[in-house]
């Protein structure tokens, strides 16, 4: 695929996001910056990881990969993800907006000059964020991404709810405690002690009174997803 054919679909994981941002917000006043993981499949750009940019150089308004980040890269990548792709590369703009300086577009044309790779640019102070990526031969920023979440689609399985006719036959903590009362009482009663509690604290007799349980809900959580949900792509608009 050549810079100037259509770009394909660009796809990212929450999680990478997420820890692009809390590298980010480890250095509030330089800039970070780090290379994205991920393959290409089905027509579509999938980010799926990331590999932080350790001993990186920043000064001003800008970020450099020296040549022991780019060993430490390519070392984890190797070890880490050996199947994979670099798709592009992410940094911070501290207090200064989204956008890619003649700087930053030098390295992009240089070391990410794939059609395929973008540039994710987020600023920790604003928290604002954008992509950037080859279309047509030249870099634009992108309006839209596409977000997705993977580990929502693992199965939620809910606890078993307590039987209700356990509860009746004293298997629970709760009835256990109501036999050993029922018990107490019965031993007074047998040696003269008869005396029933007053009616306002009168207790209730576990052998006619079924003791209760607190059942585990077994409703997923509120807007979470059940064994026949799916996750599904949310589309996330990148403020221009």
């Amino acid at each position: 695929m050549s810079k100037n054919q259509k770009r394909l679909p660009l796809i990212f994981h929450a999680e990478v996001l997420q820890r692009i941002r809390q590298h980010a917000r480890s250095s509030m006043e330089a800039e970070i910056c780090g290379v994205l993981i991920g393959l290409i499949r089905d027509g579509q750009v999938v980010v799926n990881a990331s590999i932080e940019g350790e001993h990186a150089t920043s000064g001003g308004a800008h970020v450099t990969f020296t040549q022991e980040t780019w060993e430490h890269i390519y070392r984890t990548k190797d070890r880490q993800f050996p199947h994979q792709k670099i798709i592009g590369w992410y940094h911070s703009h501290p207090g200064f907006g989204i956008f890619l300086s003649e700087y930053d577009t030098f390295i992009h044309e240089n070391f990410f000059s794939a059609p395929h790779q973008v540039a994710w640019v987020y600023d920790p102070h604003s928290d604002e964020e954008g992509c950037f990526a080859w279309d047509k031969g030249k870099l634009k920023r992108l309006k839209t991404i596409t977000v997705v979440n993977p580990k929502a689609d693992q199965d939620e399985k809910p606890r078993p709810e307590p039987d209700p006719a356990s509860l009746r036959d004293g298997t629970s903590s709760q009835s256990g405690l109501g036999r050993l009362v029922a018990g107490c009482r019965k031993f007074f009663m047998r040696f003269g002690w008869s005396r029933r509690p007053e009616s306002a604290n009168q207790e209730l007799d576990p052998e006619t009174t079924p003791a209760t349980s607190a059942a585990p809900d077994e409703s997923p959580r509120a807007g979470g997803p059940t064994s026949d949900d799916k996750p599904k792509p949310a589309t996330s608009k990148l403020a221009e």
